[in-house]
């Protein structure tokens, strides 16, 4: 049998493989790397000291020729399989079992996180995963890298720590989303296309951005309609949830969009958020429509 994954996340791409390959051999190669004629004479190479063989191919992107050369080997019955990964949705032959992953999102990887610290002897409390999700933007990787960290932490089972948590969990992403919407907010091009590249370093995703930078733009809508009405600091602290040094540097850059200017990024942020979640905006460049127009 010969398989595609579909995900984003290096984590979940190699539980799936690992649940495929278990105990047998397995040959990791990138598709933009490959020579294929070199690669079928592997792959119908039969090991006289193993049963089977896995062949996993990262970052595939099949053409119409590329499929009419691989088409012999989905049909090969030898003891060798192929497993195909692509971080999006992508054409296949109806000869590969498919394992689709690009749906998850921050509902699912809260029991998959209780799961991974379970499987390890861990307990943490309902809040302070929160707390690690919404630090890491929801990304999965970043999530089980930052409970890792815990784990390495106590290095036995145990009930995590909120206080541990708040001190060890990185604040890296939170700072770099909240400098690019100060990046935003000065209309810096040059610093917004640098924090937006180093953010997209860490493999966050276009979604979790969509989602703060839709956060952002509704507090600065608050606290300008707040301001506009002379209510207190303390009043926009209320109403936002925000610290008072970001209260103030939101009323430092008051003037820099009107209201309306604001309220047509919320909803354009919406409609991006919509579209990412039914596949309809290629994720690459999602956020390209509003750094563009700013």
């Amino acid at each position: 049998m010969n398989y595609i994954i579909f995900a984003t996340s290096n984590r979940i791409i190699k539980d799936e493989i690992k649940k495929i390959v278990k105990d047998h051999d397995k040959e990791i190669f990138n598709y933009n790397d490959l020579d294929l004629k070199d690669f079928v004479i592997d792959f119908n190479t039969v090991d006289l000291f193993s049963n089977e063989k896995y062949f996993v191919i990262y970052e595939t992107k099949f053409s119409k020729v590329d499929l009419e050369l691989w088409e012999p080997l989905f049909n090969n019955e030898n003891a060798n399989h192929l497993i195909f990964v692509s971080n999006d949705k992508i054409k296949v032959p109806d000869s590969l079992t498919v394992i689709d992953k690009l749906s998850l999102n921050y509902k699912d990887f809260k029991p998959m996180a209780l799961d991974y610290l379970k499987k390890q002897g861990y307990k943490i409390g309902d809040n302070d995963l929160f707390y690690i999700m919404e630090t890491c933007l929801y990304n999965y990787d970043l999530i089980l890298n930052e409970i890792d960290k815990l784990m390495l932490y106590y290095s036995e089972p145990t009930l995590i720590k909120s206080d541990d948590v708040k001190k060890i969990v990185s604040k890296n992403i939170v700072d770099n989303t909240s400098k690019l919407f100060n990046a935003i907010l000065k209309k810096d091009y040059a610093l917004i296309n640098k924090i937006y590249k180093d953010l997209r370093l860490l493999k966050i995703d276009n979604y979790a951005l969509t989602t703060i930078l839709g956060k952002n733009f509704s507090d600065y809508l608050i606290i300008k309609e707040l301001d506009l009405k002379h209510a207190s600091k303390k009043d926009m602290e209320k109403a936002t949830g925000l610290k008072t040094y970001a209260i103030d540097n939101y009323l430092k850059f008051s003037n820099a969009f009107s209201i309306d200017e604001v309220k047509d990024y919320i909803i354009k942020l919406a409609n991006i958020d919509y579209l990412l979640k039914i596949g309809d905006l290629k994720e690459d460049h999602a956020l390209d429509i509003i750094f563009n127009e700013i």
